[in-house]
């Protein structure tokens, strides 16, 4: 997960403004509703813009080795090993592991974005988006394999299923209803983290992440939707706390509202449609209950 967010500053920043931009008048003439840098409208594209794909194999090489030296001197540089493998299940509950998924899930919808805003075919954009997230995880993985942290195959199996879940949702148009998205509050932020003169950062305070799977609000009952707004989703998250002392450790398992950010944000334009696409990655503050340990309401979840 500590890959995701430089891959999407940098996205942000040095792509997706030159894709609005160029792509505006022409998204503007398609009659897909959703068809943004972050959706995947089924029109007869335009030859392949090379300029186009040449901009986004430079962004994605370019992000990687971002990566790289960043991981290399704070993570890398005074703990290499022998390449071995290695499993943590312990630690965290798993958090990590949905933060895989959920981050494999992000870089794939944006490297298939940008590969349709290249003009490739859909179906083609999606299989490789899917399959240069899944390798860009995992070359981090990889590279972990030569510290003391080993090859994580259980994180490597949890990249590629987040990585390729939006092929699933292809196939299975059922699983479209199903997002996976991300909630965060700190609560080990800034504290001593497993390395000696290190802090715990975002991406691993774990206690203060939580990972919910939403199921829209179509799928319930019409008794109920008649009742509840469109944009009201339900969500099951998971989380842990205690992770301090690993016999302490508990997993918090929660039930809650998520709000559908492309039924809150009109879809008519370019904009709409892709910050809507973009925020339903993330749960934002709403009502939820804390079922496991203990029952704890909560009247806005962070």
């Amino acid at each position: 997960m500590k890959t995701v967010f430089i891959s999407i500053i940098f996205w942000c920043i040095f792509l997706l403004p030159a894709a609005a931009q160029e792509q505006r008048s022409f998204l503007n003439s398609i009659s897909t509703p959703a068809d943004s840098l972050f959706s995947h409208p089924q029109y007869s594209p335009a030859p392949v813009n090379y300029t186009r794909l040449t901009l986004v194999s430079t962004a994605y090489i370019g992000t990687l080795t971002t990566i790289h030296i960043y991981e290399a001197n704070a993570w890398w540089k005074n703990f290499r090993k022998p390449f071995h493998f290695k499993e943590d299940l312990q630690y965290g509950q798993n958090v990590d592991k949905l933060g895989h998924v959920w981050s494999g899930n992000i870089l794939a919808s944006l490297l298939t974005g940008s590969l349709e805003w290249s003009h490739l075919p859909h179906e083609h954009a999606l299989y490789y988006g899917a399959a240069a997230g899944s390798l860009f995880q995992l070359f981090v993985e990889f590279e972990d394999g030569y510290s003391q942290w080993g090859f994580d195959r259980v994180d490597a199996a949890a990249d590629i299923l987040g990585g390729f879940y939006p092929v699933l949702q292809y196939h299975f148009p059922t699983l479209q209803n199903f997002e996976i998205s991300a909630s965060y509050y700190p609560r080990k932020l800034d504290k001593p983290g497993g390395i000696p003169g290190q802090k715990h950062i975002i991406v691993d305070d774990y206690e203060g992440q939580t990972f919910w799977l939403s199921m829209k609000n179509k799928l319930l009952p019409d008794a109920v939707q008649k009742v509840v707004p469109s944009f009201i989703n339900l969500a099951v998250g998971y989380s842990v706390r205690g992770t301090e002392n690993l016999t302490n450790q508990q997993p918090v398992l929660l039930f809650g509202l998520k709000y559908d950010m492309e039924e809150i944000i009109p879809q008519s334009t370019l904009t709409g449609r892709t910050f809507g696409k973009w925020l339903n990655f993330f749960r934002l503050p709403a009502p939820a209950i804390q079922i496991m340990p203990g029952v704890v309401w909560y009247g806005l979840y962070f």
